[in-house]
């Protein structure tokens, strides 16, 4: 039995890390980097919508200062009461400075997590338990932080489909390890099972549909972004029919898991069942 998680990273609009900057900033619109959250806002009401619609359980990795923002306009606390919710950091942060060059002590690390875990349980009412790194950026000493600051599990890795089916795994440190998955198409390309691809115009849905019948068991996880239904790196803001289509690829992915007879949940509820957590 494959088992699927839908997974939403919600942060700001269009992100991109900048040398020597140490938040992420938002894809420039007319030379101007400052962090937009608009269409990670509109994008995460239509992806609740959408999965409230076809009764799925979703797991929203929020970044904490987008999730602050978008507080602002609409009640995330009420809006994600039926889903799970995890965290991306604080200001979509480079926690490795891998991309920002600013390199970060594991008293930094934990300073950010710590204070974006706090933001977000005053927002949602909810501890988050996982974490997912922004840009994936994660080494040993980010997941001693993710572990120490009491993260049960990590969202940021990837496995490779060919090896076996993916599943969560314990790291040496104890913490739970939910990969993402890398596979390869009917051409054998690469394809991951971030929606990425898709929204800029490189992917279609059936490439991710074909990819969940192929995985033989295990726990695949799909993950997208919130503003990625209105907003592209290849087209900038879409417009409302644009939008419209972005959502109905993504619920051609998600009805395709269905017809499948795969079954969806959280992160939080495969470890209550598969892996004893209480």
């Amino acid at each position: 039995m494959t088992y699927v998680a839908f997974t939403v990273d919600v942060d700001r609009d269009a992100n991109i890390p900048l040398q020597g900057k140490f938040g992420g900033v938002s894809r420039p619109i007319g030379g101007d980097h400052t962090p937009r959250f608009s269409s990670s806002a509109r994008g995460l009401e239509l992806l609740v919508d959408l999965l409230d619609e076809i009764g799925v359980r979703g797991t929203f990795f929020l970044e904490a200062k987008a999730a602050s923002e978008i507080s602002k306009e609409l009640s995330i606390r009420d809006l994600l009461a039926k889903h799970e919710i995890a965290c991306h950091g604080f200001e979509h942060e480079d926690l490795t400075g891998k991309d920002t060059g600013i390199p970060l002590s594991k008293d930094d690390i934990y300073f950010i997590l710590e204070n974006a875990n706090d933001t977000l349980e005053q927002l949602t009412g909810r501890k988050p338990i996982g974490f997912r790194a922004p840009y994936l950026n994660v080494g040993e000493d980010v997941l001693d932080v993710v572990h120490e600051v009491g993260f049960e599990y990590d969202s940021s890795l990837t496995k490779d489909l060919s090896d076996h089916p993916v599943s969560p795994w314990l790291l040496p440190n104890e913490l739970i390890e939910v990969p993402l998955a890398i596979g390869k198409d009917v051409q054998g390309k690469r394809i991951y099972s971030y929606l990425w691809a898709m929204h800029e115009e490189k992917r279609v849905p059936g490439d991710y549909i074909r990819m969940m019948e192929r995985a033989g068991g295990g726990f695949l996880v799909l993950a997208t972004h919130s503003w990625h239904l209105v907003e592209t790196f290849l087209r900038g803001k879409l417009d409302s029919e644009q939008v419209k289509r972005a959502l109905v690829s993504v619920r051609s992915v998600l009805e395709g898991a269905l017809d499948l007879e795969l079954e969806f949940l959280s992160i939080e509820d495969f470890l209550i069942r598969h892996m004893g957590r209480d």
